[in-house]
């Protein structure tokens, strides 16, 4: 695609002075790289505010903001108010030893929602937490079984999270549901999430609201390319293409040390239930 490999051209090639000169002067590359129902100019004033509401974005490298500004855009997700992904500085330890600051990609649930539902072949249904108060029940086997009433007040602890989803392939219902225990699990495993500034110390129920939607995602027929996408997930891409999915990640996720503003939309905000 023409418009993508000018993008590249341009990023690449260091020629872009400002972020705000990307977006200003690449409006109708952006465009073309959009789906219908998202205008470039909605997309550039998501990103105008995202940016000027946190001034920690704007120290972070250039490549990395433009790089996520991209994948964004090929995804068709927004950031902002809407919460389909947003932006984590994170301070990224090179080869060659220095620290750079650079911008951390990452998809909320609502954003892998919309790309599951994307795929035509499946659709995510709930994603829910269960607290100790609420009344539930999970049985697997031939017949699994979930039944899950929230309490109206005072409903505790998380102890698990659900995601209930559709196989549109063979018409079928299905969930699966993780406990306290196999969400801490994923939190460990996941190289950032030990600091006190993650979005698993802000954000605990919409991360495992996350975590329960990756895992039924491996029971669902969705395309390569969807997967894909998915996969850009907690990335940093500093080199822009044609399809950002297949640009390396260079997270140095041996000596991570991730920033977040608190509070702000789109970058590190909570999440709208």
């Amino acid at each position: 695609m023409a418009n993508q490999q000018e993008i590249a051209k341009k990023v690449n090639g260091g020629r872009i002075l400002t972020v705000f000169d990307f977006m200003k002067d690449k409006r109708d590359l952006l465009a073309d790289a959009l789906p219908k129902h998202i205008t470039a100019d909605r997309l550039v004033g998501m990103f105008t505010m995202v940016i000027n509401t946190n001034p920690e974005l704007l120290q972070c490298s250039q490549a990395s903001l433009i790089g996520a500004i991209v994948q964004t855009a090929q995804l068709g997700l927004m950031p902002g108010n809407i919460n389909q992904c947003y932006y984590v500085p994170f301070n990224n330890k090179k080869k060659d030893g220095s620290v750079v600051k650079e911008v951390q990609f990452i998809l909320s649930y609502r954003g892998m929602i919309e790309l599951v539902n994307r795929s035509g072949k499946a659709a995510i249904l709930a994603a829910e937490c269960v607290h100790e108060n609420d009344q539930w029940h999970y049985q697997q086997g031939l017949n699994p079984e979930l039944d899950h009433i929230p309490a109206e007040t005072n409903r505790g602890r998380v102890i698990g999270a659900y995601c209930i989803a559709k196989d549109s392939v063979i018409g079928e219902k299905l969930f699966v549901f993780l406990n306290r225990e196999e969400i801490d699990k994923v939190r460990g495993a996941s190289r950032a999430g030990q600091s006190d500034y993650s979005p698993w110390a802000k954000w605990y129920e919409e991360m495992a609201k996350k975590t329960a939607i990756k895992r039924i995602c491996k029971l669902l027929p969705l395309t390569v390319d969807i997967q894909k996408k998915i996969s850009t997930d907690e990335t940093i891409k500093t080199v822009v293409a044609e399809d950002m999915t297949e640009v390396k990640d260079e997270t140095n996720w041996d000596e991570p040390t991730p920033i977040a503003t608190p509070e702000v939309p789109g970058v590190s905000g909570k999440e709208e239930k």
